[in-house]
């Protein structure tokens, strides 16, 4: 996008400059003259190369981009250049540990560091200027040496961080030339669904932490790959919390859309590596299944 009294190139060596015109169209002859759509001449633009004003062929002049648009008619192109938009992206991610770089950690873990980082959505024309207000479950932080208005950066705690401590998460207001801007994210931690083939009929808690799978999920649902295995169950197991799944009906497979009957659930408690301890449902199929399978938990 092309911001107010800044340059933009239209081919190669031609250089535009607009003036408060943002959000309507330019019309350029082939004396290198341009006027409103509506037609009334006005000084806001010229074109130039290296400098010097020429007088260009209206079908020489090339303009690309994803919101604008050209049109040509004649001897005449219309370039329409919308309005900019200030919408900067925003992201908590952690640092360190068996989760760096990421946004979802295991119920129980404690983050040593938080990387709070957020990017214009336009850094060429809409640079972020400064912040303020930056803060991590409501209270005010301050990011570690090295951050940058631009971008962010790192936050290190006295002291590890819960999922309590972060409360509803992080918040920044950013600003640029052109407005202001309040951005909210938060890291998650999710309970860890175990899935997997088994000889055996009955698991406690031992048994379904040594399934061959496991995965971070927020809500039981989800589509779970069993490998082929002869003369196995099927199992599946997921917190309490996640809510009941009738074992007649919820339990689906994936390829042909029919149901994989489930034995009622045991409630099993399972404390997870980092010492957090939940009660979790374990599902065992009915029948022994030889073949791959993959099973949709709805």
């Amino acid at each position: 996008m092309i911001a107010n009294n800044e340059e933009f190139l239209l081919d190669g060596p031609l250089v535009g400059t607009i003036g408060d015109r943002d959000g309507e169209s330019f019309l350029f002859d082939n004396r290198g003259e341009a006027s409103s759509e509506g037609g009334s001449e006005f000084s806001g633009i010229t074109v130039r190369s290296e400098g010097v004003v020429v007088k260009n062929n209206a079908r020489d002049i090339g303009f690309s981009g994803p919101d604008q648009s050209v049109e040509v008619s004649g001897d005449r192109v219309t370039i329409r250049v919308p309005p900019l938009v200030f919408n900067p992206t925003f992201a908590v991610r952690f640092v360190g540990g068996p989760f760096n770089n990421q946004s979802v950690a295991e119920k129980g873990y404690q983050a040593t560091a938080l990387a709070i980082v957020w990017a214009s959505n336009n850094a060429a024309d809409i640079p972020i200027q400064s912040y303020d207000q930056l803060t991590l479950g409501g209270a005010a932080i301050a990011l570690d040496v090295g951050s940058t208005v631009s971008a962010g950066g790192t936050f290190t705690p006295g002291s590890p961080l819960s999922e309590a401590a972060t409360g509803a998460g992080a918040s920044v207001r950013l600003h640029s030339a052109i407005s202001s801007v309040t951005k909210s994210a938060k890291p998650n931690w999710h309970y860890r669904i175990h899935f997997g083939n088994s000889l055996s009929e009955v698991l406690d808690e031992s048994g379904v932490k040594g399934l061959s799978n496991s995965q971070l999920q927020g809500s039981r649902i989800g589509t779970l790959a069993f490998a082929a295995s002869a003369g196995t169950y099927k199992w599946i197991s997921y917190p309490v919390s996640y809510g009941l799944a009738d074992p007649d009906t919820k339990f689906i497979d994936a390829v042909t859309n029919l149901n994989v009957p489930m034995n009622d659930p045991i409630v099993i408690s399972i404390t997870n590596a980092f010492g957090h301890t939940a009660d979790y449902y374990a599902y065992r199929s009915v029948n022994k299944i030889n073949g791959a399978l993959s099973v949709r938990v709805d």
